[in-house]
């Protein structure tokens, strides 16, 4: 069995945190039935906020939270794969033998007759953008993690960690405003979403992202959820409650996946959607 959730954003006020720990113990439960070796818990980046908030603070007020998804690793193999927002992570965990989360860029796991191919996502935001450069992308939000919280404006957070820039005041004004697109809004509501979502449902798409064609593809990133009726395509949405459907996970067991909406009344699973409605 396989459990996948996304962009959680760990320590913003809009995490709903408190939901979040009664779902680590209802998926404990659905993972003590089956032996641990078959069970897989899988972070899908953007786990904690490091980019907008102060990464130390974030860890001491969700020590209680992380503690619970570390207990999943008594009955689950847990997986965390590292966002924008968490970038650090891969860093943080390449220099530290002992570091508690198993961390990567991509992952690809096998379930009943299926493989099924995890990434955040962030890729796609850049292909889809003016600027394609990936690792400038992957740089800025390196150093936005060890900025630590923001303050003042879009405009006044570019001048102060955008060294590497050069000189901000000289970019292209269509490339200055891609970028403040990018950080002053939520991903479901940037310029670039539905480039997102047509180019994740291109059989193309292994042209920039490796990955095998026989795979289906799992993101997250853009907190707009859906799944395709062939079950080729599936986006983790998010658990942010200022997103019009939020606490969304992806349950797959053997052959059967489904993407639910996570609540203490139901657990209700969202409609599939033809590719021509993206």
């Amino acid at each position: 069995m396989i459990i996948a959730v996304s962009d959680l954003h760990i320590g913003l006020k809009e995490f709903d945190k408190e939901t979040f720990i009664e779902f680590l113990d209802y998926i404990y439960n659905l993972f003590s039935k089956n032996n641990k070796i078959n069970n897989h818990f899988v972070l899908v980046g953007d786990i904690l906020e490091f980019s907008m908030r102060d990464p130390v603070k974030v860890i001491l007020e969700n020590e209680d939270l992380l503690k619970k998804i570390k207990e999943i690793e008594n009955i689950s193999n847990v997986y965390y794969i590292f966002g924008n927002h968490d970038i650090v992570m891969q860093d943080l965990s390449n220099n530290n033998p002992n570091f508690p989360f198993r961390v990567f860029k991509q992952l690809t796991l096998k379930e009943g007759k299926s493989i099924y191919f995890f990434t955040h996502g962030y890729e796609l935001d850049v292909l889809t953008s003016i600027n394609k450069d990936i690792e400038l992308y992957e740089e800025f939000f390196k150093k936005s993690c060890y900025e630590g919280e923001l303050k003042g404006s879009i405009k006044d957070f570019l001048w102060k960690i955008g060294k590497f820039f050069r000189d901000v005041e000289q970019l292209p004004i269509p490339l200055i405003e891609d970028m403040q697109d990018k950080l002053a809004k939520s991903p479901g509501f940037r310029l670039t979403v539905g480039k997102v979502e047509r180019l994740s449902i291109s059989p193309f798409l292994n042209i920039f992202i490796p990955f095998s064609s026989n795979a289906k593809f799992i993101f997250g990133h853009t907190h707009r959820p859906f799944i395709t009726k062939d079950n080729r395509v599936i986006n983790l949405g998010s658990w942010r409650k200022d997103e019009s459907r939020h606490n969304i996970f992806l349950k797959i067991d053997k052959d059967q996946l489904d993407l639910f909406e996570y609540s203490r009344e139901k657990i209700e699973a969202l409609k599939k959607v033809d590719k021509s409605d993206l």
